[in-house]
C-alpha cells in the first residue's frame, strides 16, 4: 500500500506540473483538492504546537483519499523526518501554487515590465 501512495504521490506531481490537473481550494484551511474520475485527492498542511517538556511546533503534510460519495476513505500522513514528508511537501506547494495561478501571474507581471 505505501508503494502505491508513493506512486499516486509522484504521478500527482508530475500531472501538476505539466498541468494535467488543476487543484482547488476546499473549505478547510490549507488544503487543495483535484478530481480524478469520480474520486478525489486532497492535500493538506497541518501545523500545531505541542506542549510536552519543551514547545514544539510540529508540522506536518497529508494526502487525503475521497471516494465518490464524497467520504474520506484513507489519509496518508508524513511528518518531518518520514519518508513521504518532503515528496508531500511538494505536491503540496505545487498544489498551493496552481492553485493560486502562480505561474500565470508571474508571466503577466513580467510581461507588463518589458
Amino acid at each position: 500500500m505505501i508503494e502505491k501512495y508513493s506512486q499516486l504521490v509522484e504521478k500527482l506531481q508530475k500531472a501538476t506540473e505539466m498541468r494535467k490537473i488543476t487543484w482547488e481550494n476546499t473549505s478547510g484551511a490549507n488544503e487543495y483538492q483535484t478530481i480524478i474520475g469520480e474520486n478525489s485527492i486532497s492535500v493538506r498542511y497541518h501545523e500545531k504546537t505541542v506542549f510536552l517538556v519543551n514547545v514544539e511546533d510540529v508540522t506536518y503534510y497529508s494526502l487525503l483519499l475521497w471516494n465518490k460519495e464524497g467520504k474520506n476513505i484513507d489519509e496518508l500522513r508524513a511528518e518531518k523526518g518520514d519518508h513521504d514528508y518532503y515528496p508531500l511537501k511538494k505536491l503540496y506547494e505545487s498544489a498551493r501554487r496552481a492553485c493560486g495561478r502562480v505561474e500565470e501571474t508571474l508571466d503577466d507581471v513580467l510581461s507588463r515590465l518589458d
